[in-house]
């Protein structure tokens, strides 16, 4: 009789083998690593978040030694992986998300390095506005004064030359706002906006008729004349401080500008044009936003010519000599300010 093998007995000669299907688990979801290639990367990562804990109990040098061990332990377990191959990469170049890379879902448990902050915000302030008043003497240049009679008709019956002529000093004021460009390739660079006025008193001396037909050489009226002028200029302007920062010490400034001028000549008439102007000055701290200026000006604008021909006496006023090759644009003032400006 044969006897079949029990559950418990072994057969003499036959080797029974059960078959069980083995299904890998992915321990990194989409990663596919196995499990040998799992224990590799996870036991060094296990075993060094362990030495940094303990670390951590013991004081901020062991804390730091064992935090880089960690990490270097964690790089060599990556590089080790059939599936990947990296360089191992030092914790201090900028950038590298070392962690996080290298150690997967136990990155917030590794301690980082303090990061040192940055202000990536562009300078509070990329210019200055200054607002400025002033006071001051206003000298003129030389002039020429023209005396012209018209008849009824608008006919020239008498013209009066004097080129002796005094023209008395006058109080001149003015109003500006300037923004001075601060950082990068036009520091110190402004633009100037202004507004002036002043009034200046030329008598004429002797005044020699020019000969006309059927003049009847009658002297005029009237000697002094009143001039009236306000002008509007934009200029360009430069500023640097010999001495130390902008904001705190003395500098000195200048600039160059063209403008309007309305002039109003009494017994003449009333026009608007062309100028140009010039300013140098100094700027001294008073405060810290308040500084007073000492300026020195010129300017020089056109010349006021009767029109329309009007019946009676009228004057022409005119600058000399000419400058700039332009007969009718050399009515030159020079001027002296003094006034407080303030940076908003």
């Amino acid at each position: 009789m044969s006897s079949r093998p029990q559950p418990g007995d072994r057969p003499r000669g036959f080797v029974f083998i059960e078959r069980r299907t083995i299904r890998a688990r992915r321990p990194f979801g989409a990663c596919g690593f196995g499990r040998r290639a799992a224990a590799r990367i996870l036991a060094p990562c296990a075993i060094s978040i362990m030495a940094v804990g303990c670390a951590r109990a013991r004081g901020s040098d062991s804390f730091a030694a064992s935090t880089a061990a960690a990490r270097s332990t964690c790089a060599m377990s990556s590089n080790s992986s059939p599936h990947r191959v990296e360089p191992a990469r030092s914790s201090d170049e900028p950038g590298d998300p070392f962690v996080r890379r290298r150690c997967g879902p136990w990155a917030p448990l590794l301690p980082r390095e303090p990061t040192r902050e940055v202000d990536l915000a562009p300078p509070s302030e990329a210019h200055d506005v200054v607002l400025g008043v002033s006071l001051g003497v206003a000298i003129p240049g030389n002039q020429d004064l023209k005396f012209k009679r018209y008849d009824a008709v608008g006919a020239m019956s008498d013209f009066l030359f004097s080129n002796d002529v005094n023209a008395s000093d006058a109080a001149i004021s003015s109003a500006h706002v300037t923004v001075w460009r601060k950082g990068g390739a036009a520091d110190g660079f402004g633009l100037r906006l202004e507004g002036t006025h002043w009034t200046t008193r030329t008598t004429a001396g002797h005044v020699v008729e020019r000969l006309r037909a059927g003049s009847t050489a009658q002297a005029p009226p009237f000697h002094e004349i009143d001039q009236d002028r306000f002008g509007l200029f934009a200029s360009v302007a430069r500023r640097f401080s010999p001495s130390g920062p902008i904001d705190t010490s003395p500098y000195v400034f200048g600039g160059l500008g063209v403008g309007a001028v309305r002039s109003r000549i009494s017994r003449g008439d009333t026009m608007w044009g062309p100028a140009l102007g010039a300013h140098v000055g100094v700027s001294v701290p008073l405060a810290d936003r308040l500084r007073v200026a000492v300026e020195g000006r010129f300017v020089v604008t056109h010349d006021v010519d009767v029109r329309g021909y009007p019946k009676d006496w009228h004057v022409d006023t005119s600058g000399t000599p000419t400058i700039l090759g332009q007969a009718h644009l050399d009515t030159r003032f020079y001027a002296l300010t003094i006034g407080i400006e303030l940076r908003l």
